[in-house]
């Protein structure tokens, strides 16, 4: 830009010492005329040059820093100048991260400012996707009228934007499948006098009046009943499925590990909403893990994580179902979120059963399953593991009812 700038300098000096000698040779009017022109328009490019720019100052502001998959953000962008010198066109650029380009309205546009000291306008981008994305430095450029001069300020002004995977309601699902909820036990059936209350649960048939609690049972419009220390069920470890083997290959893997990252989302609030106790292990590399617990910190990280997390880990999910059955505590409520519903995955999750119950999440696309998903299918549910197919997200509020509406098992 400098050399540039030199260069501009240097032939503009060339050409007025020679129009300027031209004129003190030849004399006349056209040789005086055309030196006075051309070092007016030299000074108008000059000054173009040099105070367009001056004192600028641009910000900009965004509605929210953390949203959820399919929200629209508002972005307002303030322009100000102390120059008087007029500006005739202004064009403000941002460079917006890839999967936002083709929903952004009103980005790119071609001000006129003349001699306005602000200017204020603003963009939306809509259906946001998730993930997590930097927002870095926005470039402002403008010129004079006959296009000889152009000039460009670029300002960092950093933002960071978590779009969390779409969060739904989950109703019928309390850790067991829909038909276990006859077989669980009412609490004047067991051993318990702890008065330290950490969680409620539904009100099963047995239990005694005392135990509802009545504000969460007014606030959720069902009845439920108090859990005591003693009476916890086991924690809760969500495992969502992120290697690369699981998705490859498939035409509609991006879609199945987006509705991956909302299932597992959508699951842990539940959990975090009814003060169960949850944690989350990943077959990232290197392995990530979040220790179960109870607060809304660790709500916030898992979220978080499942916001940026993409199908790039090369581990092999087999391997580290294995891996973890050998590490976790007893009596763990393991909830598994993956596409893979073969031979392989149901030995691996019955190896798993030896710590703790199962559960399998499966996003599907396909209006069949093959026959190797079929016969996994088949083996899971013989050896008593619940598996959930979700074909859309929305289904995680209906699971009552059966939990896989428009999705079938038979390969037929």
């Amino acid at each position: 830009m400098r050399v540039r700038v030199g260069l501009t300098a240097l032939m503009t000096v060339l050409v007025m010492g020679g129009l300027f000698y031209f004129g003190m040779v030849t004399g006349g009017f056209f040789a005086w005329f055309l030196f006075y022109f051309c070092l007016a328009l030299a000074a108008y490019e000059w000054l173009t040059l040099s105070a367009s720019l001056v004192g600028m100052r641009v910000q900009r502001h965004v509605s929210a820093h953390r949203l959820t998959a399919g929200q629209s953000l508002q972005v307002r962008v303030l322009v100000e100048r102390q120059a008087m010198w007029p500006l005739f066109w202004l064009r403000i650029h941002e460079q917006l991260p890839y999967r936002w380009l083709f929903q952004t309205s009103g980005l790119d546009r071609i001000h006129v400012p003349l001699w306005r000291r602000a200017i204020d306008y603003g963009y939306t981008v809509y259906q946001l996707p998730r993930g997590v994305y930097e927002l870095t430095e926005m470039t402002v450029e403008t010129g004079d009228l006959l296009g000889f001069v152009r000039v460009h300020r670029t300002f960092a002004q950093p933002e960071r934007i978590i779009v969390y995977p779409k969060v739904v309601p989950v109703r019928g699902w309390a850790g067991t499948a829909p038909d276990e909820y006859g077989e669980r036990q009412p609490t004047h059936r067991r051993s318990e006098e702890s008065s330290n209350v950490i969680g409620v649960r539904e009100f099963v048939r047995g239990d005694k009046l005392n135990r509802i609690h009545w504000p969460m049972t007014a606030r959720r419009g069902m009845l439920l009943a108090k859990e005591f220390e003693q009476h916890v069920t086991s924690e809760f470890m969500f495992i969502p499925d992120n290697t690369t083997a699981s998705y490859t290959g498939d035409a509609h893997g991006s879609l199945k590990f987006d509705v991956a990252m909302s299932i597992t989302a959508s699951l842990i609030r539940n959990a975090y909403d009814n003060h169960r106790k949850f944690g989350m292990v990943v077959p990232a590399d290197a392995y990530l893990s979040f220790p179960a617990g109870l607060d809304g910190a660790l709500l916030a990280r898992c979220l978080e994580a499942l916001a940026a997390m993409q199908p790039q880990s090369p581990r092999d999910i087999l391997s580290f179902l294995q891996r973890i059955a050998d590490d976790a505590n007893r009596g763990t409520l393991f909830v598994v979120v993956s596409p893979r519903l073969d031979q392989p995955m149901a030995v691996a999750l019955s190896h798993l059963m030896r710590q703790g119950r199962v559960q399998l999440f499966v996003p599907v696309t396909e209006e069949r399953l093959t026959d190797a998903k079929r016969l996994g299918y088949e083996r899971l549910s013989a050896a008593g593991i619940p598996v959930y197919l979700i074909r859309n997200v929305d289904q995680l509020s209906f699971l009552r009812r059966g939990g896989v509406p428009g999705a079938t098992v038979s390969s037929h």
